[in-house]
């Protein structure tokens, strides 16, 4: 019975029902008691909502439960400091809200009404606490203390998160009753053998009472005998990440009998693969890669960080939203970065169906640690509970120690403390969690931390072995196509940033703030170096803009630029690098950031790249000077033949020069097939088109200038769209007299969702894209909106 109607009680506010998931923030909100904290400036004076306690509380009534031979409460997240009171009487205390809690309260329940009420104690009070007792360094872009506690730390701010340490209760909370006894834990390992699959189950009781397990599969039913079974599949369809195979899932169900009366099932669906990490040696150092059946995967996607800081608004149908988008995107692989929480069941359930490849972090970023008696009892049983939960899924390709403390270890002994804070972070990170990953999930590949060079706090900028997180283009302000000079193994974070969409920066200011300067645009870019960085590199590329909306383009197609450039180079040496995963998919609010989502699920220009840079089959073109070097990229188990077409053409799409010829890969590959250098007499009016071709079908086109954008001598650009719908499917032809750069397609008041944006036209030809809306064409010719790099300053 999952409890419902609850109340919220908080000082100078009336009581509030509410349902779980609910939270401080949330309920206040529903009731229209606080602004939106994400708009303006307002959550620095919601900040402090969260310096005082709350209490959440429900009545329930028990009738037949007090019949049953065992009664237990469990609560499924707690975020995060607690006290649990059962019918006015003490029951417990919680501080982790990455943990489930689990009681027996059949002794404490009384039949009829039932009151239970949680207490919430202030998490800022209680870091403030824990940080006068024992100093632990931040870097100022979170609430000072914010590693002391088993709490999403973004939520008390990051550098693209707001400080909104929200409490309250984010998933169930159940009372559950039963006879006998009832199923504990259950484990499935695989062993692939002779194009058969052995599965052997393990389950336990609860209890120990004497009955009988059962696991079923496939139409074969085996019975446990000391908790352990076997069942094989003779013909099985193989589970693969997205663009290698299907995604075919099997329910597996495990029964507990007794007498031949059914007291418990429990059913996981799983796929049925290998899937791990390969570090073994070769001629480069050692490979990082994923390998799925036995295939070399090249991992393709984004860093996920909580989809909002208010966790009541994260659903199953958002997530889905999200991951889909992904798809869309062409991604195979996402890392569930390490300052968050842990996702729903429902984020893994959708990965397992989408083919989508997860790296997860356990939860600790960047901060040290220091592991007191209570601090290392909690992250133990957190990371038990989570690794039961998650290690049956599919997908689950990692488990990661966390982000990025062996690097800060490393690289700053004396900002991040004393000898038992290092002492502490190999207890955790070399020892607990990789003795509980082979405990319990032994067939999930375990990495101590990202970066990491294999742990040990060495080596960790050895680009030869591991994982590197690589920001010298962004924090370094060097050039994009500086990441050449680099042969990383495998790249589990590198971004840059850009704005947020226009409308989605119309949530949170008016007008008057339309200034990237301005205290509004300020307090939502929360990367203290972010606006300054991203206008150096602006002036390296473009001209300067001259309204918002333009600095919005412009800050986007510099993102989307950067990185391109950063994953084609990184496929083009397949081999050596066998992985790129940029920083970030997604936003937690409104803010400017390194996402390629913002916060209200509109694209910016660098995901319509990823659908292209992270396509299957696509090229890599590298232009430098008056040389041009074009990589095919064969991401698929076949064997490609294709036609590369390459033309030299001016600024008013006269074609200088043309040629065409055969290019082929092998599957898995990336294979150089065209270098060569011309004379270029115009550089600032001459630009290179490539296009790739498979049985007359354009499958990728790249225009690349031999001068930048704010040098280029682009003409001033007659552009002419036209809406057609046939068969419940709106379609646009967009064509241009010359040259355009990054065409950029908008509607002022909704919005579509296109097959193509930022795109560029590179001849007088009609280029046909589609629109997934529901608008009239009248409505669509009216609200469009059209920006390419000539209207940029302008």
């Amino acid at each position: 019975m999952e409890l419902k109607n609850w109340r919220l009680t908080y000082e100078g506010y009336p009581e509030l029902a509410c349902e779980v998931p609910c939270s401080l923030y949330a309920a206040l909100l529903d009731y229209e008691l606080i602004e939106d904290p994400y708009y303006g400036l307002n959550e620095h004076k919601y900040t402090a909502l969260c310096e005082k306690d709350c209490e959440f509380s429900c009545d329930f009534e028990v009738k037949g439960e007090l019949k049953k031979d065992f009664v237990y409460l469990t609560f499924y997240g707690l975020d995060t400091l607690t006290t649990i009171y059962l019918n006015g009487k003490r029951l417990a205390e919680t501080r982790d809200m990455h943990r489930t809690y689990t009681y027996d309260v059949k002794d404490r329940l009384v039949k009829g009404n039932n009151t239970l009420t949680v207490q919430f104690h202030s998490p800022i009070k209680e870091m403030a606490k824990k940080q006068n007792e024992s100093y632990l360094w931040n870097n100022g872009d979170s609430v000072d203390g914010v590693s002391h506690l088993r709490k999403s730390m973004c939520m008390s701010g990051w550098d693209w998160a707001p400080k909104l340490p929200d409490m309250g209760i984010f998933r169930k909370v159940e009372l559950t009753a039963y006879d006998v006894d009832a199923i504990g834990d259950v484990e499935v390992l695989q062993y692939h053998e002779n194009g058969r699959v052995r599965l052997v189950i393990r389950a336990d009781t609860k209890h120990g009472t004497a009955c009988d397990l059962y696991a079923e599969i496939d139409g074969k039913t085996a019975k446990l005998e000391d908790g352990e079974a076997e069942i094989v599949i003779e013909a099985p369809s193989l589970w693969w990440v997205r663009g290698y195979g299907d995604q075919p899932l099997y329910d597996l169900t495990v029964s507990l009998k007794k007498g031949g009366t059914v007291l418990d099932t429990v059913t996981k669906r799983i796929g049925l693969r290998t899937l791990t990490v390969s570090t073994a040696k070769d001629k480069e150092g050692r490979e990082f890669c994923f390998l799925c059946n036995g295939v070399k995967i090249f991992a393709m996607g984004a860093d996920y960080i909580p989809e909002d800081s208010i966790l009541k608004r994260v659903t199953a149908q958002r997530d889905r939203a999200l991951l889909e988008d992904c798809c869309e995107a062409n991604f195979n692989c996402l890392r569930v970065w390490g300052g968050g929480y842990y996702p729903d069941d429902w984020f893994f359930d959708a990965c397992d169906e989408l083919g989508i490849l997860v790296w997860q972090d356990f939860m600790a970023a960047c901060f040290p640690i220091r592991l007191s008696e209570t601090f290392r009892e909690d992250f133990t049983q957190e990371a038990i509970d989570n690794v039961r939960r998650l290690r049956h899924h599919a997908c689950l390709g990692l488990l990661c120690g966390n982000n990025e403390l062996e690097a800060n270890l490393a690289h700053n002994p004396d900002l991040f403390g004393s000898q038992r804070i290092h002492m502490d972070y190999m207890e955790l990170f070399e020892r607990i969690l990789p003795d509980i990953c082979e405990k319990y999930a032994p067939q999930v590949f375990y990495w101590p931390s990202s970066p990491s060079s294999g742990g040990g706090l060495l080596h960790i900028d050895d680009e030869t072995v591991g994982d590197s997180h690589y920001w010298d283009i962004w924090f370094g302000n060097k050039a994009f196509s500086e990441i050449r000079s680099h042969k990383i193994r495998f790249c589990s974070e590198y971004g840059f940033q850009s704005f947020p969409c226009m409308k989605t920066i119309r949530t949170f200011a008016e007008e008057a703030d339309m200034n990237c300067y301005s205290r509004v645009f300020e307090n939502h870019q929360k990367s203290g170096a972010g606006n300054s960085l991203m206008m150096t590199h602006l002036s390296r590329y473009h001209r300067f803009p001259y309204s918002m909306e333009q600095m919005v383009y412009a800050t986007q197609l510099l993102q989307a630029e950067a990185m391109r450039c950063g994953v084609e180079y990184l496929r083009s040496i397949r081999g050596t690098c066998m992985g790129s995963l940029y920083w970030q998919l997604n936003d937690c609010w409104p803010v400017a950031s390194w996402s390629s989502i913002d916060y209200y699920g509109r694209w910016k220009g660098l995901h319509y790249a990823a659908r292209k840079f992270h396509a299957p089959i696509s090229i890599a073109v590298f232009c430098e000077q008056s040389g041009v070097r074009v990589s095919l990229l064969n991401e698929t188990r076949e064997d490609f033949d294709g036609d590369l077409k390459i033309k030299l053409v001016t600024a008013d799409l006269e074609v200088l020069y043309e040629e065409e010829l055969d290019v082929s890969g092998e599957p898995l590959s990336a294979t150089e097939v065209y270098d060569v250098c011309y004379e270029i007499k115009d550089p600032h009016s001459t630009f290179v088109c490539v296009e790739l071709y498979e049985e007359g079908c354009l499958l990728a086109r790249r225009s690349e200038m031999f001068a930048a954008p704010k040098h280029f001598s682009f003409r001033k650009p007659n552009i002419s769209v036209r809406f057609e719908q046939a068969a419940g499917k709106t379609y646009a032809y967009i064509k241009a007299d010359t040259y355009c750069k990054d065409v950029y397609l908008d509607f002022e008041s909704f919005d579509c969702r296109l097959s193509d944006n930022f795109f560029d036209l590179t001849d007088k030809e009609e280029y046909r894209i589609t629109v997934k809306t529901d608008r009239s064409v009248e409505e669509l010719e009216k609200d469009l909106r059209i920006l390419t790099v000539y209207d940029i300053g302008r």
